[in-house]
């Protein structure tokens, strides 16, 4: 669900997507009848409903290395994290540099573990795990 300072709204109902809200702000209850200020929030915010990880494919890359593409529907890529023994041992950067879309591509160097698992998250908090071997 949505938490912002100490309210809550339970989304567990509310289908996957993008929603645009609309939202009134007032003063109302803190001034005389006539000299309340009413109006609306403009750009209206944006609800994302997301609770899918990413999907993954792995592809060929340059020299033989390997790349870890992360998609999602709803929800930007946040990161890509090499993990070992249930340890994050780093996190890989995006191809482009920055993580700041639903499909983000990340190159896989030869001197990470073998036995590591990739764990890729969205900006919503869903992951996904995919062993680096087979």
């Amino acid at each position: 669900g949505w938490h912002d300072q100490g309210r809550s709204w339970d989304v567990s109902q509310i289908a996957e997507g993008r929603y645009e809200l609309r939202v009134r702000l007032t003063d109302a209850p803190g001034n005389p009848p006539g000299e309340a200020v009413d109006t609306p929030v403009e750009p209206p915010p944006t609800l994302i409903v997301d609770r899918t990880p990413p999907r993954v494919e792995i592809r060929p890359g340059a020299s033989g290395a390997r790349q870890m593409v992360l998609r999602d529907d709803h929800a930007s890529i946040a990161r890509l994290e090499v993990v070992r023994a249930g340890k994050v041992l780093h996190t890989l950067r995006s191809v482009d540099g920055v993580c700041d879309t639903r499909t983000e591509t990340f190159d896989i160097p030869g001197a990470v573990p073998a036995d590591a698992t990739l764990r890729g998250f969205d900006v919503a908090g869903n992951s996904v795990e995919v062993p680096l071997q087979p």
